[in-house]
């Protein structure tokens, strides 16, 4: 064998960016290429339908986004108008809490001066009122965690817009 019987060969390997059916080799056996060299088609289609479905993740991620901000305005409203029913019932057990304190006193200094049915509608007024300012408070602090809890809902959609946005980003 001669020297010039021989050849220098370089193998190197060839991987894709992307999956897909080749529709066109662009080179021949053992043609030299140049790096960058475009050496094959591949069809669009499954590429196209990876973009077209890291679009559409976007738009479902973007819309649940805007609507827990809905959502959100939704719970404030709902937390003021449970503050202001609180501060409602606030004020009738107190009101009921000072007619029962009246009726003690007065019925300390003569027995008979209050009938016993009004001391009893008077107790019973004053526990009602209570409760019902106790059930307020809950209630507004039930609206306020409905508040904090679409919040969430925005802060985790905006994390699931900016993913959707890095998965298009790479079907681009």
């Amino acid at each position: 064998m001669c020297s010039s019987d021989l050849v220098d060969v370089q193998i190197v390997r060839v991987a894709p960016q992307i999956a897909g059916e080749v529709t066109k080799v662009q080179v021949d056996d053992n043609q030299r290429v140049q790096p960058g060299q475009p050496l094959v088609e591949i069809d669009s289609a499954q590429a196209q339908t990876q973009v077209a479905q890291a679009e559409a993740r976007k738009s479902q991620a973007q819309s649940q986004v805007d609507n827990a901000r809905v959502q959100i305005s939704v719970a404030q409203a709902a937390y003021e108008q449970a503050m202001a029913d609180e501060a409602a019932a606030e004020a009738q057990a107190q009101n009921a809490a000072k007619d029962l304190a009246r009726f003690r006193a007065l019925q300390a200094i003569n027995p008979q001066a209050v009938a016993q049915q009004q001391f009893d509608q008077a107790q019973a007024q004053s526990r009602s009122a209570t409760a019902q300012r106790d059930a307020a408070l809950k209630a507004a602090k039930a609206k306020a965690d409905q508040v904090t809890a679409a919040q969430t809902q925005v802060a985790a959609g905006e994390d699931q817009v900016a993913a959707a946005q890095q998965e298009l980003n790479a079907a681009n």
